[in-house]
């Protein structure tokens, strides 16, 4: 019986150390899943001519190669690709909140296809008192993590 008990102690104590050391990386993932459809908005501007032929008029009425760059924005603009995600960090610093589009060179641009930024763009992702940074390069429009 004694024996039995510390058999069950031991467990207790492994399990335990187990579920603290092994804790989910939400952070890490949230980063991971923000910058993946930075990504795929690129990509589908690179993909768009948004100009109307003949002209130099921009025409995109379904928003294809832009993201808003704060929590609605990110899980709206996955779900119209069927994806199910729930982030648990939050974008947060001056860059939440903006409205980035992808022109059909890759460049990023403001709000449009037709002002491209010229200087870098930051996103920052906060969970508890960690926070990770994705990095949206203006000429190339490619998008890293940023390690700190």
């Amino acid at each position: 019986m004694i024996e039995t008990i510390f058999v069950i102690v031991i467990i207790s104590i492994v399990a335990a150390t187990g579920a603290f050391v092994f804790r989910p990386h939400r952070l890490y993932n949230d980063t991971q899943w923000v910058l993946m459809q930075i990504r795929k908005a690129r990509f589908e501007g690179i993909a768009i001519e948004h100009r109307k032929f003949g002209s130099g008029e921009i025409e995109d009425p379904l928003g294809l190669g832009c993201i808003v760059l704060d929590n609605d924005g990110i899980i709206s603009k996955s779900r119209k690709g069927g994806a199910k995600y729930e982030m648990k960090a939050k974008i947060v610093g001056e860059s939440a909140g903006r409205k980035i589009c992808f022109d059909h060179l890759g460049r990023a641009c403001e709000g449009n296809y037709s002002n491209p930024i010229d200087s870098i763009v930051s996103v920052t992702l906060n969970y508890g008192e960690r926070n990770r940074s994705i990095v949206i390069f203006p000429v190339s429009g490619y998008a890293i993590i940023k390690h700190h």
